[in-house]
């Protein structure tokens, strides 16, 4: 039996690398629609981020070890192991509680399929842009940064009709994303004001 499977490959390699783009694809698409259902839950996001670098890299290494591709084909493949490159920083950007630095290109190219929903917050009153961000319950209000060159952030934030909020201070890196904070402490929908933002560049060495 295996033998025949083997010579079925070798006489039909295009049907066999069609089968292996559509499980590479419901692949990709299972992992973007577990994300959107979860967002919230962050262990699982991170797991979700690893089932994302992990696809890209069987992708590549299934486009290595098929020399015989079409090239068409070829570049459908890896056109799927881009995605699950830029989904693999796309989660991380939204989800990893370290300091991540989020490629603006990769955060745009993944949130083409992704569709997370982004709300410009008076473009012209901030020293650079900031968005709302969101998928289902999660929010979150990002800084977004198109220049080659990178600064620090100092912003201070409190919600409407309440006492407290605060002043933060944070690095924004040269054509990244950056997150100023989310809702995932309170789950519910949040609206904060921002104001004494500044962008101070960082310094010419």
């Amino acid at each position: 039996m295996t033998k025949i499977l083997i010579i079925l490959i070798l006489l039909f390699p295009g049907n066999n690398a069609k089968n292996r783009l559509k499980e590479f694809n419901a692949k990709l698409d299972h992992i973007v629609q577990v994300f959107k259902l979860n967002i919230l839950d962050r262990d699982l996001c991170l797991k979700l981020k690893l089932d994302a670098s992990k696809l890209a890299r069987d992708v590549k290494k299934y486009v290595q070890a098929t020399p015989d591709l079409a090239i068409s084909m070829k570049s459908e493949l890896l056109e799927v192991a881009k995605k699950g490159k830029a989904l693999n920083v796309y989660i991380s950007c939204l989800r990893d509680t370290g300091m991540y630095i989020t490629s603006l290109k990769q955060f745009n190219y993944a949130n083409n399929f992704v569709y997370g929903d982004l709300e410009y917050m008076h473009k012209a009153q901030y020293c650079s842009e900031v968005l709302i961000f969101s998928i289902d319950e999660f929010v979150a209000y990002i800084v977004k940064n198109p220049e080659p060159k990178g600064f620090m952030i100092r912003y201070s934030w409190k919600k409407p009709h309440e006492i407290g909020g605060g002043t933060i201070t944070l690095p924004v890196y040269e054509e990244s994303i950056q997150i100023l904070f989310d809702n995932q402490m309170h789950p519910e929908r949040l609206e904060v004001e921002l104001f004494n933002i500044i962008c101070t560049p960082f310094p010419d060495y």
